[in-house]
């Protein structure tokens, strides 16, 4: 049974296809309604710490990469569960990153993948 996981940025604009709308950032974007996401995790962000650094440019992506798969790790049970909900309905997963080549959400989506 395939999965239905999408990726968006919180600036791109709402599709009908859209299902579940998951925010996984640790604040919330300015500017964005509470009513534009289902659900708010910021368990699924990374840390504030990984996320300075990455975003000061002090790590290149490959060490943030591993950074927050590591961290995820304590995260099994939500990630599974979400694994498990994707096998029913669509769920999109949003952070701030307009590029989702170097967004958290983009790993995120594997990890559900593989469960």
């Amino acid at each position: 049974m395939s999965m239905a996981i999408k990726t968006k940025s919180v600036y791109e604009g709402e599709d009908k296809g859209e299902g579940r709308r998951l925010l996984i950032m640790r604040i919330w974007p300015r500017g964005i309604p509470k009513t534009r996401f289902d659900e708010w995790d910021k368990e699924l962000a990374p840390s504030p710490q990984l996320l300075k650094k990455w975003l000061n440019k002090s790590i290149p992506f490959e060490k943030f990469r591993s950074g927050y798969i590591k961290e995820m790790e304590s995260q099994k049970e939500r990630i599974k569960t979400l694994a498990k909900r994707a096998k029913k309905e669509t769920i999109t997963l949003f952070c701030h990153e307009t590029e989702d080549a170097y967004c958290h959400r983009k790993m995120l989506k594997e990890l559900i993948q593989r469960c």
